[in-house]
């Protein structure tokens, strides 16, 4: 579905899990979850979703939903997130390779050794977020003194002092870039470090992003992870208006049934949004116009055969296209 759109290298992966509330006690996989929306752990499912993002038109596709399995007992135990979520990407990496993807955006719970290195070796580019306590080392670029070992770091990162930074000025935003390839203690690899420092008196550092592209500007990290926020607007619109919620299935093969039907819907009615514009832009969609639309048609038609007249002829067509703009937010 889609390889019908237009791709190109505007085209960003991206990785989240949420979490689906769920009743009962014999549901498969069914446990204990964090909650971003009452930020503490409640008892349901949790869906992993990977997802695209079109950075011309600032909007996000599902690709694949999966549903987080949990160790039932000690008899059958199972793979921790971070393996689950590697699995996942691979399952997709021959998609995302199809429609041109090379890089994978997550936030920095994904920031793992594991998850980071098997996402390098699937062939993508890993950009994410770093904690602002972050064990970093400069790269020795000294000469060899030859005695020794050679010397590979030149002592810890101190984000107090950016000196050894290249920075890049931002006139549209009130923060600056700061830039360097640095040494990841915690992921054991070198990274290219992205400091988002406060233009203010106190110079305070609002974010540190970073990305195994070590020869990508700072620039293309900032933008790419601020489109990674679309994957929330995706599973927030599935919730909201195609039913992501409101699965009574069992079983762990018709949840994962039902989180894709709902959100291929929620494809389906992007795409036909698209469609409708004359060009790739970014615009916003109105969901709750889309369903209004949807449901007048529906009932045209309807009448229009109780009455015995042919949906399919060109001035019925014309009617029903008339009607279902009634009572939308917007034409």
């Amino acid at each position: 579905m889609l390889r019908t759109q237009e791709m190109d290298e505007h085209w960003i992966a991206s990785i989240d899990a949420s979490f689906i509330p769920k009743s009962g006690k014999i549901t498969e996989g069914i446990g204990y979850f964090y909650s971003g929306c009452t930020s503490k752990v409640q008892r349901g499912l949790e869906m992993s979703l990977v997802s695209v993002v079109d950075l011309k038109a600032n909007t996000g596709f599902s690709l694949l939903a999966k549903q987080t399995r949990v160790e039932q007992d000690q008899t059958s135990p199972e793979k921790n997130k971070i393996d689950q979520a590697l699995d996942q990407i691979r399952e997709c990496s021959a998609d995302l390779r199809q429609l041109k993807i090379h890089d994978l955006v997550a936030n920095a719970w994904y920031s793992k050794e594991k998850f980071v290195n098997g996402v390098v070796e699937e062939g993508f580019n890993m950009i994410g977020k770093l904690r602002q306590d972050a064990h970093l080392k400069f790269l020795f670029t000294g000469k060899y003194t030859g005695k020794g070992r050679p010397k590979k770091y030149d002592g810890r990162v101190k984000f107090t002092d950016l000196r050894r930074f290249t920075k890049t000025e931002m006139p549209k935003e009130d923060f600056d870039l700061y830039s360097k390839v640095v040494w990841s203690h915690s992921m054991k690899r070198e990274i290219l470090v992205v400091v988002l420092r406060n233009r203010g008196e106190k110079k305070k550092i609002l974010a540190l992003l970073y990305t195994t592209n070590l020869s990508t500007s700072p620039v293309d990290v900032l933008q790419k992870y601020r489109a990674r926020f679309q994957i929330e607007f995706v599973i927030r619109d599935a919730k909201q208006h195609t039913g992501l919620n409101h699965s009574q299935a069992r079983t762990l093969v018709a949840i994962e049934n039902h989180f894709n039907q709902s959100l291929i819907a929620l494809n389906l009615l992007k795409i036909e949004d698209q469609q409708q514009a004359p060009k790739r832009i970014q615009k916003v969609i109105s969901f709750a116009s889309w369903r209004r639309r949807k449901f007048n048609q529906h009932l045209a038609k309807i009448v229009f055969c109780m009455f015995g007249s042919e949906a399919n002829k060109k001035k019925i067509k014309q009617v029903i296209e008339n009607i279902g703009c009634y009572g939308a937010i917007s034409a």
